[in-house]
């Protein structure tokens, strides 16, 4: 415990704060979920999680990052992103193995 603050809510914390999107303007935001959505195999990708993705790009997360998340949602479109994580790994530019945890 830090502070009186325990463990659970340093983590619901860390969970809330990915989600946050304070420092993204409306139009990117807008700009961000047009284009994702103009994709076809987006469609059925709920709007919550469309939202972490434009967060994503819009912080400049890897592409291959990125696109593990979008690849693995396309598969799996009801991801609830607020109930369980996933770790997904993928290969960044270089050829190196990284792992990504969604959300």
């Amino acid at each position: 415990m830090l502070l009186g603050v325990t463990e659970r809510e340093i983590e619901k914390y860390k969970r809330i704060k990915r989600h946050d999107i304070l420092g993204i303007t409306v139009g990117q935001l807008i700009d961000g979920l047009n284009s994702f959505y103009s994709d076809f195999r987006n469609k059925r990708i709920r709007l919550g999680t469309a939202i972490y993705i434009v967060k994503k790009q819009i912080e400049v997360s890897p592409p291959e990052e990125v696109n593990t998340i979008i690849n693995h949602l396309r598969k799996n479109p009801k991801h609830d992103h607020y109930t369980f994580f996933t770790l997904m790994k993928y290969q960044d530019k270089s050829g190196n193995e990284r792992q990504v945890i969604f959300p």
